[in-house]
C-alpha cells in the first residue's frame, strides 16, 4: 500500500489544470434504484449509476504578457468563461496513476479577495457517469 500526497490528486476541466490551484476535492455518489416485492426480504437496491461533484480552489490569477498561463491549463478568467457558456466540459480526476473521466457541467465559481492577501477562487463541477480511463 502506498499513501499518496496531496499533489497526487488532481482535477481537470478539459484536459487542463486549473492554473494555481491550492486544493481539490472530489464527491462520488452511487445512484441505486430502490424496489420491494412480496418475494424480497425488505428493500432492495440496484445500482443505476454514479454521480458528484469535484471542486478546485485555488489563488486567482490571470495570465498576462510577463506570467503567460500554460496551454495545459485555465486561468480564472477562462473558468469563468467555460462556466458561463453553460457547455459540457470534461472532467479528469487523477490519483497518483490511476485516472478517470466524466462528461460534467461547472456549477459554480466563487471569488474571493481579502485587503493585502492573495484574491482566491473555488469552482464547482457536478458530473455523471464517472468511468476508469485505460
Amino acid at each position: 500500500m502506498s499513501i499518496i500526497k496531496g499533489n497526487d490528486l488532481v482535477v481537470q476541466i478539459d484536459d487542463k489544470n486549473t492554473y494555481h490551484a491550492t486544493s481539490h476535492q472530489c464527491n462520488i455518489d452511487a445512484n441505486f434504484e430502490e424496489y420491494e416485492t412480496k418475494d424480497t426480504d425488505g428493500k432492495q437496491n440496484v445500482l443505476i449509476g454514479h454521480s458528484g461533484t469535484a471542486t478546485a480552489d485555488g489563488l486567482v490569477n490571470v495570465g498576462d504578457t510577463t506570467e503567460q498561463t500554460p496551454e495545459d491549463a485555465m486561468d480564472t478568467p477562462a473558468i469563468i468563461d467555460a462556466m458561463l457558456t453553460g457547455k459540457k466540459v470534461t472532467i479528469t480526476l487523477m490519483i497518483a496513476n490511476k485516472t478517470y473521466t466524466a462528461d460534467g457541467w461547472i456549477t459554480n465559481v466563487s471569488l474571493s479577495g481579502n485587503v493585502a492577501a492573495n484574491a482566491t477562487y473555488n469552482v464547482s463541477i457536478k458530473f455523471n457517469a464517472l468511468k476508469s480511463a485505460v
